[in-house]
């Protein structure tokens, strides 16, 4: 298979494979390990932290505005890994379900 990166060509199948590969057991836990670098490990870990203050600052009652920013630290951190940050409209769909006022 030929994978360009600077055209995308081959870029689907190879990733299509790569699931593929995972998800039927192809490539065991031990072997993720190794498989994440550690730019995207540690942005992993900005992810899981941020992810854990929102959670405690909503069953605190904090404000949502301070809930949502570490929201958005975790979503960055997760964008940073895969090569987009939709922030604005994850945050939307969460949030579109409280009401906010002053």
């Amino acid at each position: 298979m030929d994978v360009c990166c600077l055209t995308g060509q081959g870029l689907e199948t190879l990733k299509d494979t790569i699931k593929e590969l995972v998800w039927s057991g192809g490539i065991q836990n031990d072997m993720l390990q190794v498989m994440i670098n550690s730019r995207h490990q540690e942005a992993l870990e900005r992810a899981r932290t941020a992810a854990v203050r929102t959670v405690a600052a909503l069953r605190a009652g904090e404000t949502l505005e301070l809930a949502a920013l570490d929201l958005r630290i975790a979503v960055n951190a997760v964008g940073e890994i895969v090569g987009k940050t939709s922030t604005e409209d994850l945050l939307d769909v969460i949030f579109s379900q409280f009401c906010i006022g002053k």
